[in-house]
């Protein structure tokens, strides 16, 4: 049991590296860049309103 959990965990390791590389690789490509236009969403301020 404990075997395959460590499985589990370099399994999960590895999936986490590889997003990491790609957005690093992302966040070099937009360097300099403008960020993208933020879309205001409704539900987003009645779900901060609502605190």
């Amino acid at each position: 049991e404990l075997r395959q959990t460590v499985q589990l965990l370099r399994c999960s390791e590895a999936k986490l590296m590889a997003q990491r590389e790609l957005l690093e690789q992302k966040m070099q490509e937009n360097e300099g860049k403008e960020p993208p236009p933020v879309v205001n969403y409704e539900e987003d301020a009645r779900s901060v309103n609502s605190m």
